[in-house]
């Protein structure tokens, strides 16, 4: 269960890193 949990974390964090990333390509376009 622990594990569990932890890799969805990891995950977590990872699709929030790429989020970030395409928000920021998004912003790089507009201008």
């Amino acid at each position: 269960m622990v594990g569990g949990y932890r890799f969805d974390f990891i995950f977590l964090k990872e699709a929030l890193k790429s989020f970030d990333f395409v928000l920021l390509i998004m912003k790089f376009k507009k201008c």
